[in-house]
């Protein structure tokens, strides 16, 4: 007797490949990182801007340091949600110029690199009885082509995430 049962088609693409490999496409990390501790953290979300954009006159000082990161610390959850916020340090550049209209005549100037990055990281749970644990990390470099640039990229290997990140339910 002759067997009279389909089988499904032999190829490259089968229709549950398709569905499975569009779900996964749609749930792909924008990056993940590896920690020094051998816990993965992975990005789905990042936010770029560039670093003085809200500074309308003057030049960079100590000071617009100070309040930049302040600032940028406060508006990050509003952006990524409740979570804690973590700063990684940054390069600042210092350079001093003679100009006699400048409050005391010498004009000091520190700036951060050029753009402020910042992402949203996600990893399994600290604990076991939540789904995930979340964090926001933010920083400053030079380029934005490539995120995180090396620098940031051995700064967050090094992130003490147990204690930094907070467990959540999705």
């Amino acid at each position: 007797m002759k067997d009279e049962t389909q089988k499904p088609p032999q190829g490259p693409a089968k229709a549950g490949d398709a569905f499975d490999a569009l779900v996964e496409d749609i749930n792909s990390p924008l990056f993940t990182v590896k920690l020094e501790n051998g816990r993965s953290v992975w990005v789905r979300d990042v936010h770029v801007r560039n670093t003085y954009g809200g500074l309308l006159e003057g030049i960079p000082t100590e000071e617009t340091l100070n309040w930049t990161t302040e600032g940028l610390a406060k508006s990050l959850p509003k952006i990524f949600g409740n979570f804690p916020v973590h700063i990684l340090t940054s390069e600042i550049r210092r350079a001093q110029k003679v100009m006699p209209h400048w409050p005391g005549g010498v004009c000091k100037a520190a700036v951060y690199p050029s753009f402020q990055i910042a992402a949203f990281f996600t990893s399994s749970s600290i604990g076991k009885k939540k789904h995930l644990s979340g964090l926001i990390v933010a920083w400053h470099q030079l380029d934005w082509a490539k995120i995180p640039d090396e620098d940031a990229e051995r700064k967050l290997k090094a992130l003490s995430w147990d204690s930094l990140a907070l467990d959540f339910d999705i």
